[in-house]
């Protein structure tokens, strides 16, 4: 009943996007947790450690990471900005359809956040590196055995 009555407030876009922010900072939270505790580096490239130190395939873990995080942070602004802009944006000559490039890069951040968890169980059940392949040099990254 609360559900309904916030929808008939005209709320619920408000909320929901409160929601999905709440859930992106939490994402980053884990991530950036995970990331610290497996690869033995931060998250964010602010560190006194050189990368080159670091195991090649845990740099391509962190970065699996890196892009979980930027994927998601792109694909809530350029969201919100459509939720608020909407009547500015399709009165452009051109439509930049912003929501749709939201579920492609939401997409994206669920594909490395899955591949990424993936890569970080299989390396702490098999005590071994994570196996991570890429397409291209850094596009598309995916788990491997």
């Amino acid at each position: 009943i609360a559900w309904g009555y916030v929808h008939y407030l005209g709320a619920y876009v408000l909320l929901f996007q409160a929601h999905f922010g709440a859930l992106v900072v939490l994402g980053i939270g884990f991530i950036a947790r995970s990331v610290t505790l497996s690869c033995s580096v931060p998250l964010l490239p602010v560190t006194t450690k050189r990368l080159s130190s670091v195991h090649l395939q845990h740099r391509k873990l962190r970065m699996m990471a890196q892009l979980y995080v930027f994927y998601i942070l792109l694909a809530f602004a350029l969201w919100v900005v459509d939720q608020k802009f909407c009547p500015s944006l399709h009165a452009l000559p051109v439509n930049p359809q912003l929501h749709a490039w939201w579920h492609l890069l939401a997409g994206l951040n669920v594909h490395f956040g899955l591949q990424f968890v993936m890569a970080l169980r299989q390396s702490i059940r098999d005590e071994a590196l994570p196996a991570t392949e890429w397409w291209g040099e850094w596009v598309i990254g995916w788990t491997v055995k």
